[in-house]
């Protein structure tokens, strides 16, 4: 594919500003919490929903044709077109929730989009929200915790893409599509820990609102030539939504919505395990189904994908694979013996193993948890499919898992299967390079990752939170509540709400946890630069909206931030040279069981009580959507999309900023706002 292959030519010089943090050149902070990029002699197009921003001037300049005489140009009114369309499309028509207005930043409410001659740096288009937390969408009945509005980023012309089989406007539409579900992901969680899912839910995306431009399926490679690797690793992050694909095959589209929805109070892979629940599954559960599905390509139009890649073969004897089997990944291997084998497997116990042997248009399935006896003459192919049920969090917490396959003449009846799939689209699979992948690409170009500079700053453990300083993480956190997650988050993460998080300006350490009926607490730390509350607060100017109390011997700043009816309290405290801040979604008690569980960690083991602290109670309250202040101008009417020829976007389209830092965690509320 030739625009891939020039494409991926800039990998690696756009990484090395990505890594960096320069994904734009930005202007200055203008009204709050973002930065904006700045477009020499700026002019506005605006719809009812979305200010575009462009020049026809500079580097940055659009084609200024303005063939129907309307007075903007009209790649302008395309770009305009698409937006709207995708926004009927993703809210109005597939039900996903309203993303957060901006608060006014960009010139009023509307969300801000951006033309900007970016394809030379490897970019198609980029969400970023950075800066724009919110906590709570003021746009949704429901309660969000950790909620961004964000601003679009599209090229100026996509002509790079000009005589390829690449159309530019189609090019544009799909990652409008695709960018757009990274606005609306951003209003649900904005800092889930599981990257992947942006990336695959968006990727999704674009096939459902244009299905007949947007190609996915060119990512494929990047999963099924290697299927052994971890399902969090930067490489597959796009071609995973193959599983975004089969969820939705199995249980109606509208799943991947509810995967959103319950990350407003669940992280990473819970929300999809909460999902599945009704329905009787599990992630393990689908995953294993999906490297079984992905062996027989039983999706709607498996027949024209790729084939998944076979580790090895076995004909009789002991098999040992290259490698292993990563997290939520899969091995498979062929069994090309005959007669009657006994088929045995042996792993670490994190693994499964199934054989599936397929006969004309079905397969069988053989659960592997103890030998069996397959008559592998009476297939036309066998394999033996092997699982990692591992759930990583990170793509640093890979690593393989070793098995053994044991294959054995057998003189005993042969085992029943556990069940018999169809499997019209099954093509025997290639073989060949043992499932290895560069882990920064593949033979498809893919938009360069470009996080915050504080990437990956995430544990599942309070004490291996690497940061520059002591931390304070109580043990045992109050009564009802279990640590989450740890992550570290810098000023320019916390936006406008830096002074009252890290007011040195530097880098926080936070801690989260949860209630079994999901109420959360947020404790976040950072070295403070004040002795005391009230030169803190004379240093950044804040009134307080709350009072000043002893808690243990220690000055707590007590605030009741709460919304109408959503709970919002905040807790403020200097001890061990720390800046603390508790933040909570339930209650004032529970707030302050937190603090004095900081306190008792800061005292000499000596002094440590085991102190009890009440368990929380169930709050049902719910907030009440703030109005819709957009001033009203002419839609767009968005029946005039043209009709598209077929083509591969999502690999093209640069949306690894929808999670603003990337894997991080991350509690802002209405707090000083």
């Amino acid at each position: 594919m030739k625009y891939r292959n020039w494409l991926a030519s800039l990998l690696i010089a756009f990484l090395t500003l990505a890594f960096a943090g320069l994904n734009v050149d930005p202007a200055s902070a203008q009204n709050g919490g973002q930065e904006r990029p700045e477009l020499k002699d700026e002019a506005l197009f605006v719809t009812n929903r979305f200010v575009i921003h462009y020049t026809e001037t500079g580097e940055d300049g659009i084609d200024s044709t303005d063939k129907d005489d309307s007075g903007f140009p009209d790649y302008v009114e395309e770009v305009a077109q698409s937006l709207e369309y995708s926004w009927d499309y993703e809210i109005n028509q597939m039900g996903w929730s309203p993303p957060p207005l901006d608060q006014g930043e960009g010139g009023d409410n509307r969300f801000d989009v951006y033309l900007q001659d970016i394809m030379p740096d490897g970019i198609a288009g980029y969400a970023q929200s950075e800066g724009g937390y919110v906590g709570d969408n003021p746009e949704t009945p429901e309660r969000e915790r950790r909620a961004a509005y964000s601003y679009l980023a599209l090229d100026n012309d996509y002509a790079e893409v000009d005589g390829t089989e690449f159309a530019p406007l189609n090019l544009m539409k799909a990652t409008v599509a695709h960018e757009f579900n990274h606005v609306i992901q951003a209003g649900y969680d904005d800092f889930d820990p599981q990257t992947w899912l942006y990336e695959s839910t968006a990727t999704w995306m674009e096939m459902q609102v244009y299905p007949d431009i947007s190609d996915s399926r060119a990512y494929l490679p990047d999963v099924l030539d290697a299927p052994d690797v971890c399902r969090t690793a930067r490489s597959g992050w796009y071609g995973s939504w193959l599983f975004i694909q089969l969820l939705s095959e199995k249980y109606g589209r509208d799943i991947v919505r509810s995967i959103w929805e319950n990350s407003r109070q669940l992280d990473g892979y819970s929300a999809i395990d909460e999902t599945l629940k009704p329905y009787g599954s599990t992630l393990t559960l689908e995953s294993r189904d999906f490297a079984v599905s992905n062996l027989l390509r039983v999706y709607h139009d498996g027949q024209a994908f790729p084939t998944v890649q076979v580790e090895g073969s076995v004909d009789e004897g002991v098999y040992n694979p290259n490698n292993g089997v990563q997290s939520l990944g899969a091995d498979y291997v062929e069994l090309t013996g005959s007669g009657l084998m006994r088929v045995a497997f042996e792993g670490d116990r994190k693994l499964t193993g199934e054989a599936i042997a397929i006969r004309g248009g079905e397969a069988d399935r053989f659960d592997l948890s103890q030998p069996v006896t397959l008559d592998l003459s009476a297939y036309d192919a066998s394999y033996v499919v092997v699982h990692d049920d591992e759930q990583s969090i990170t793509e640093d917490d890979c690593r393989y898992r070793d098995y053994a396959i044991d294959v054995s003449a057998a003189t005993d009846s042969t085992s029943a299967p556990t069940a018999t799939l169809s499997a019209p689209n099954f093509t025997t699979p290639t073989s060949g390079n043992g499932g290895t992948v560069d882990p920064n690409g593949s033979s498809t170009y893919h938009p360069p990752y470009s996080g915050g500079g504080n990437t990956g700053a995430v544990s599942t453990a309070a004490q291996d939170l690497e940061v520059a300083f002591a931390t304070l993480s109580p043990e045992p956190p109050p009564i009802g509540y279990e640590f989450d997650y740890a992550y570290t988050m810098t000023a320019a993460d916390f936006g406008s709400s830096a002074d009252y998080y890290v007011p040195n300006g530097d880098i926080s350490a936070n801690f989260d946890y949860v209630s079994s009926e999901d109420n959360w607490l947020s404790l976040s730390e950072s070295p403070s630069p004040y002795d005391t509350l009230q030169a803190w607060l004379d240093g950044v100017g804040y009134e307080p909206e709350g009072d000043i109390r002893d808690i243990d011997g220690v000055e707590v700043l007590v605030e009741d931030l709460s919304d109408g009816g959503e709970t919002s309290i905040s807790a403020t405290l200097i001890v061990d040279g720390l800046f603390i801040v508790v933040d909570g979604d339930h209650s004032e008690d529970d707030v302050l069981a937190m603090v004095e569980a900081v306190i008792a960690t800061s005292q000499p083991p000596e002094v440590q009580g085991g102190t009890q602290f009440p368990s929380p109670d169930i709050d049902l309250s719910v907030v009440t959507p703030s109005p819709n202040v957009v001033p009203e101008t002419p839609p767009i009417d968005t029946n005039s999309v043209l009709a598209m020829l077929g083509i591969s976007l999502c690999g093209l389209s640069a949306c690894g900023l929808a999670v603003g830092g990337g894997a991080l965690m991350l509690f802002i509320f209405r707090r000083r706002q």
